[in-house]
C-alpha cells in the first residue's frame, strides 16, 4: 500500500562510499531490485538511463517502482483537478488551525516522568511571576537548527520562555550556564538569585544538536556537569519544588532528579522545535499528559558496559573492550565488555525508567472485558504455514495481513480520577523462556490512545501480530516459539504512581 524511500544520498553511498558495486549502473540495479522505490538524492536520476542503455536494468525494473509510486500519488489525488491538493492554498500551512494542531502534537507527546504531591498542573491565577532557567530556555539548536524549520510561520522561533509567558506574563529567564555542555559555572549565582524572587521556577535543560546529532554520537548518557550543578543550586534556592522540562533526544540518566525532593515534576519533551508552545497547555492544566517513553532510560554506567562496536541486541559476552578502557591499552590490559542487552526487550539491568513509562494528572483502572477466542489454547499453525513459505529473515506481510489474529483482547479503561484525559494503553507479551537463550524478556504487542472522561469507561481492542509468536534464531531465520505466554496491559513501574495495570497469563499456546 505504500512505498520505500532511501535515506537522502544513501543510494549514492552504495557506490561511492560502500563500494558495493564496481559501477554506478550496477548500484542502480541493486538498489531497484532490493525494493527501493524513491531515491532521496540525484543518483538514480543521473545513472538510470545509462543503466538501461547498457542493459544492466530493464524497463520492468523501473515499472515495478513506478507502479507503486503512481498508485500512492493517485490515492493522494495528485492528478485530480478538483481534488483537495489542488484546492488547498499554501496559506493553510500557517493557518491558526494548522498551528494549533502542531502545538497539540507537542502536548500529546509530552511525557510526565515525575509529579510529586501534584506539583503539576500549575495554577496560573496563583502565580505572579515565573522564572524559566536553563541553557534550553531560550532559542537554541535543541528547538530549531537541523531538525526544525528554517522559516517557521511568521518567523517566530518560539521557545520555552514563550510557552510559559503565554500563561504568566511576568516571566523572566536566565541561561545559568552558557550552553548544554558548558562547565562554566559563573552564571549560576545570578540564576540562583532569580530563583529566590519568583513564585515558580521552571528549568529547560537537556541536550541539543551540539551534544548529539546526525553523524555525531553522544559520548555518554550523563547529565552534563554544568547543568547538574545549575539544577542542584536552583532547586535548593527556589521557594517551592521546581519543574524540569527536559529537551533531549538522548536518554539521559535522570536518577538524581527523580530522587531530589526539591524537584517536584519532570516533563520529557524530546525536541519539539518551535511547536514547544504546546507544552504550556500541559504545564497549566488545559490538557493532561499521556505520553509514554519510547526509550529505556539506562543508568549512566550502561555506557561503559557495552562498546558502540557491539551491535548485538541480546545480552552476553562482548568481543570488544569496555568503552571506559583507554584505547592505548586495547589488546593488553583491557577487559572485554559484557552486553547487558539493548532495549526493553533484552535489557537485563535495572532501568532508571522503563520503556512505556508515563504518568497522568488522573488515574485509570484496566480490566479485561473479553478475550476472543475464549479458549486457553491457541493453534500456531497459521504462523507455521507462513514461515514454511518464507526464506531467511523476511516474512510475507501480505500473508500475515490476510490471516486473522490468533487472539484479541477487549480492554476496559476507566478514568477513576478527577481530570478528563487521554490514556495510551500498552499491551505486552511475555514469551515462554523469556530472557533465556536469546528469547526477549517482553514484546510490545499493540497500543492504543483513547480519551476517557472522568468516571467513564472506554474499550480498546488490542491483539498481537503473528510475528509476535516467532523467534529470530542466530542465523537470522524465524521460528515458531510455542509455550506459555504471559499477557499484560499497562506499565508495572507506574502502578504505584496511579496508573492502571493488570497482568495475568491468559493463554497456553
Amino acid at each position: 500500500d505504500g512505498y520505500i524511500t532511501s535515506d537522502c544520498d544513501a543510494d549514492a553511498d552504495v557506490y561511492y562510499s560502500h563500494n558495493y558495486t564496481n559501477t554506478p549502473e550496477e548500484a542502480i540495479r541493486d538498489v531497484l531490485r532490493a525494493g527501493t522505490d524513491v531515491d532521496c538524492g540525484g543518483f538514480v536520476a543521473k545513472f538510470a538511463q545509462s543503466a538501461l542503455d547498457k542493459g544492466v536494468i530493464t524497463e520492468a525494473d523501473l515499472d515495478a517502482r513506478l507502479k507503486k509510486l503512481f498508485r500512492v500519488r493517485m490515492r493522494l489525488s495528485h492528478f485530480d483537478p478538483a481534488g483537495p491538493l489542488n484546492n488547498i492554498p499554501a496559506s493553510v500551512i500557517c493557518s491558526d488551525y494548522a498551528k494549533e494542531l502542531s502545538y497539540d502534537g507537542t502536548a500529546q507527546g509530552s511525557t510526565l516522568l515525575k509529579n510529586t504531591d501534584a506539583t503539576l498542573p500549575l495554577d496560573k491565577t496563583a502565580l505572579n511571576s515565573v522564572a524559566v532557567i536553563g541553557p534550553n530556555s531560550n532559542y537554541s539548536m535543541s528547538i530549531a537548527g537541523y531538525y526544525g524549520p528554517s522559516r517557521p510561520c511568521g518567523l517566530n522561533f518560539w521557545n520555552a520562555v514563550d510557552a510559559v509567558q503565554n500563561f504568566v506574563p511576568k516571566t523572566v529567564s536566565a541561561l545559568g550556564v552558557p550552553n548544554v555542555s558548558s562547565i562554566d559555572l559563573s552564571g549560576i549565582p545570578a540564576a540562583v538569585e532569580m530563583a529566590k524572587h519568583v513564585d515558580q521556577v521552571i528549568m529547560a535543560v537537556g541536550t541539543d544538536l551540539t551534544f548529539a546529532a546526525e553523524g555525531h554520537d553522544a559520548i555518554n548518557i550523563s547529565v552534563p556537569y554544568g547543568q547538574r550543578k545549575l539544577i542542584e543550586a536552583v532547586a535548593e534556592a527556589a521557594l517551592k519544588p521546581i519543574v524540569i522540562l527536559q529537551l533531549t533526544s538522548v536518554p539521559l540518566d535522570i536518577s538524581s532528579w527523580l530522587s531530589n525532593p526539591k524537584i517536584g515534576a519532570i516533563v520529557h519533551l524530546g525536541q519539539p522545535s518551535v511547536t514547544i508552545l504546546g507544552v504550556g497547555d500541559i504545564l497549566f492544566g488545559n490538557k493532561a499528559p499521556a505520553g509514554r517513553l519510547i526509550q529505556t532510560i539506562y543508568p549512566e554506567s550502561y555506557a561503559n558496559e557495552i562498546s558502540i562496536f557491539d551491535f548485538n541486541m541480546r545480552p552476553g559476552s562482548s568481543d570488544f573492550p569496555r568503552p571506559d578502557c583507554p584505547k592505548k591499552d586495547w589488546g593488553r590490559d583491557c577487559k572485554n565488555g559484557t552486553n547487558p542487552g539493548r532495549t526493553h526487550r533484552f535489557y537485563t539491568g535495572e532501568a532508571v525508567l522503563p520503556f512505556g513509562f508515563g504518568l497522568s494528572y488522573t488515574t485509570f483502572k484496566y480490566s479485561i472485558a473479553n478475550v476472543k477466542p475464549g479458549a486457553k489454547k491457541l493453534s500456531l499453525d497459521p504462523v507455521r504455514n507462513i514461515l514454511s513459505n518464507t526464506k531467511g529473515a523476511f516474512i510475507s506481510l501480505t500473508e500475515m495481513d490476510a490471516t486473522a489474529p490468533l487472539v484479541e483482547y477487549s480492554i476496559n479503561v476507566t478514568n477513576t480520577g478527577t481530570v478528563d484525559s487521554d490514556d495510551v494503553v500498552l499491551g505486552f507479551l511475555t514469551p515462554p523462556g523469556a530472557g533465556k537463550n536469546g528469547v526477549p524478556l517482553q514484546t510490545l504487542l499493540a497500543f492504543e490512545r483513547v480519551h476517557v472522561k472522568v468516571g467513564e469507561t472506554v474499550s480498546v481492542l488490542l491483539y498481537p501480530q503473528l510475528t509476535d509468536f516467532t523467534f529470530t534464531q542466530e542465523d537470522g531465520s524465524k521460528a515458531v516459539l510455542p509455550g506459555e505466554y504471559g499477557v499484560r496491559f499497562g506499565v508495572r513501574e507506574a502502578f504505584d504512581q496511579g496508573m492502571g495495570f493488570t497482568e495475568t497469563v491468559l493463554h497456553t499456546i
